[in-house]
């Protein structure tokens, strides 16, 4: 489903992805590890087009996607749910929800909705009047992950979707990630959290300075001491 061959990325002068090769199938749960710095941002914003590769490819349903901008990536079948959540804080969650919703180009009646969305996150239901710079942190990347969905798309990236949230909200967000996996999306995971990222998937990359260093099951990685220790710090 989702292809990157040998991309090299830049902020500037800055060469920050260096050849980066990874692949996504389809219902297939990727998580991308890392230190700070590694690249795993860049990853999905090369992906995305807010920086557009200088050489290599990104192809996602077999066609090259690399190049072109951000808003014909996301009608193609991409869903971002984006590092920080950037929400928008004066509307509500509802409006929010609104903003991103798209019809499933499949036309069957079983995509999602902004109402499905709300029946999906309770806590959003009860706080759909409420704008953005009122939800806790943990709400705010709800209203996120439930824009993403109302946009009915084929792949979701999921930047750091744990970050900065107390452990019960990590272990809500990390059931919802394995419900949308059991549902048969097709997932790229960016995450620090070492637990949440193996939790669900299939394949694990570990990337360092640009580069992928290690593939594996989530089983093979957990039983890696040394790569563990060398590139995750666990």
């Amino acid at each position: 489903m989702l292809e990157l061959r040998e991309i090299h990325s830049y902020y500037g002068d800055s060469h920050i992805l260096q050849g980066l090769s990874l692949q996504v199938g389809k219902g297939e749960l990727v998580s991308i590890l890392g230190r700070n710095g590694a690249g795993k941002t860049t990853t999905i914003n090369s992906i995305i087009g807010f920086v557009p590769p200088r050489r290599g490819s990104v192809l996602f349903d077999n066609r090259k996607i690399s190049g072109l901008p951000p808003y014909r990536v996301a009608r193609m079948g991409i869903g971002l749910v984006p590092q920080g959540r950037r929400i928008f804080p004066t509307l509500t969650v509802a409006e929010n929800l609104a903003i991103g919703a798209r019809k499933a180009k499949n036309g069957r009646g079983d995509g999602w909705s902004v109402d499905r969305a709300l029946e999906f996150f309770p806590s959003l239901q009860r706080r759909k009047t409420n704008k953005g710079n009122q939800l806790s942190g943990g709400e705010q990347q709800m209203v996120a992950i439930a824009r993403a969905l109302v946009a009915n798309p084929k792949l979701l990236l999921m930047d750091e979707p744990s970050e900065g949230l107390a452990p019960i909200i990590v272990r809500e967000i990390a059931e919802v990630i394995r419900q949308l996996k059991h549902e048969g999306y097709s997932i790229l995971l960016v995450e620090q959290n070492f637990h949440l990222a193996l939790r669900a998937a299939d394949r694990v990359y570990v990337m360092n300075k640009g580069q992928i260093v290690h593939t594996s099951t989530p089983q093979e990685l957990e039983a890696d001491e040394e790569v563990k220790e060398k590139y995750l710090g666990v």
